[in-house]
């Protein structure tokens, strides 16, 4: 352990296009610590799951810069819709160079390549992130390569990395069969506040300043904590469009009501910016010519009816939310409607009682439809046209 492995990879380098992790946290070193001990055991899968996608590929980083030298590794970092292409890349990242191949082809390459590493004793690892946004076509590629491991013909490691969705893919097919070759399911879980802290600060010396007191007020880092969820990916945007807007405002510090203001304009603005800065999040498209509401009632009674436009739609406990439910069972910031040209889509932020639709709770991202029911609590909301 510990030397510079032969790493290949599909997509431009790390460093130009997500932005370091500096902070170590006992989870990461968790998670490390049981992806080392699936490569040990020879384990062919191992899945990571975590609510943004920047931490688990540091996690994964900092997995694969720990295996031995003469490891082959292969991370494919973005998705493959055509089978062809998707497979011309892995082929590419081994030091090949295909060019007009069959899939047929391209698979017998890679299954040479694995055999030849398997017969010099050479661990191969391939890396399949956003793994959650793969089409079906590499899942059952996987599946496929999983089996034959299992058959002793390659000394293959496949890590399957991605946000929540995750969870619910590998348990259905075709990756259900693989799951009983898996290591136990890893999961990175959000930010403690202390840990938001730490990480706010060290963004604050990069940026040059010693004290993150001179840029943040307390009450501003207990904000961005809550509206972030603890999520390093989010912290890390509501923390640079609050500088952003600070900046732009020439005021001394960025004070709780600016952090607020931030997460509206990152959360309900219609633009291109806000599906770059919020991951898996659709854009805001044209008008629908139909009239979506919600019908919100507790315990029988109507609360009020909200009219579903497009755009971002914050549901909490706090005063700011746009969906502003003042009851026990919800969070301050406990959920986010997200409606775009396409459809409807609810995304728990880490709330603690968690949102139901129609009667099943969920993590990540649901698609609602109408006539679907949310509850929160004894809250009832459900999604129907005006």
């Amino acid at each position: 352990m510990g030397h510079q492995p032969i790493v290949h990879t599909t997509s431009e380098q790390w460093g130009h296009t997500v932005p370091a992790l500096t902070l170590v946290t006992e989870r990461h070193r968790a998670a490390l610590d049981q992806l080392n001990l699936a490569a040990q055991h020879q384990r062919p899968l191992t899945v990571l799951i975590g609510e943004g996608k920047f931490e688990a590929n540091h996690v994964v980083s900092a997995f694969l810069s720990g295996l031995e030298e003469d490891a082959t590794i292969v991370r494919l970092t973005k998705p493959y819709d055509d089978a062809i292409a998707g497979m011309r890349e892995i082929n590419r990242a081994l030091g090949f160079e295909p060019k007009d191949l069959s899939l047929t082809d391209l698979d017998n390459i890679l299954e040479m390549f694995l055999e030849f590493q398997r017969k010099h004793h050479r661990r191969t690892v391939l890396c399949i992130e956003q793994a959650h946004l793969q089409a079906r076509w590499l899942l059952e590629h996987v599946r496929r390569l999983i089996d034959l491991e299992m058959e002793g013909r390659y000394g293959l490691m496949v890590v399957l990395s991605g946000q929540p969705k995750l969870a619910e893919l590998i348990e259905q097919e075709p990756l259900a069969g693989a799951r009983v070759h898996s290591s136990r399911k890893i999961t990175l879980a959000p930010f403690s506040l202390a840990e938001t802290t730490e990480f706010l600060r060290r963004r604050v010396e990069a940026a040059g300043s010693s004290d993150i007191s001179e840029l943040f007020e307390f009450d501003a880092i207990s904000r961005i904590h809550e509206l972030s969820g603890g999520v390093p990916d989010l912290v890390g945007t509501l923390c640079f469009k609050c500088l952003q807007i600070a900046n732009q405002q020439k005021s001394g510090q960025v004070t709780e009501q600016l952090v607020i203001d931030a997460s509206k304009l990152l959360w309900q603005k219609p633009a291109v910016e806000a599906k770059a800065e919020i991951p898996d999040i659709p854009d805001i498209g044209p008008m629908s010519t139909f009239r979506e509401q919600l019908q919100i009632s507790c315990k029988g009674q109507q609360i009020q009816i909200f009219p579903l436009r497009h755009g971002r739609f914050l549901v909490g406990r706090a005063d700011f939310a746009d969906i502003c439910l003042p009851n026990k069972h919800v969070s301050r910031r406990h959920a986010l409607i997200v409606k775009s040209a396409t459809d409807v889509k609810i995304l728990d932020l880490g709330s603690t009682n968690g949102t139901f639709v129609n009667g099943l709770r969920f993590t990540g991202d649901q698609q609602i439809e109408i006539g679907d029911v949310i509850t929160i609590g004894d809250i009832r909301m459900e999604f129907s046209f005006e």
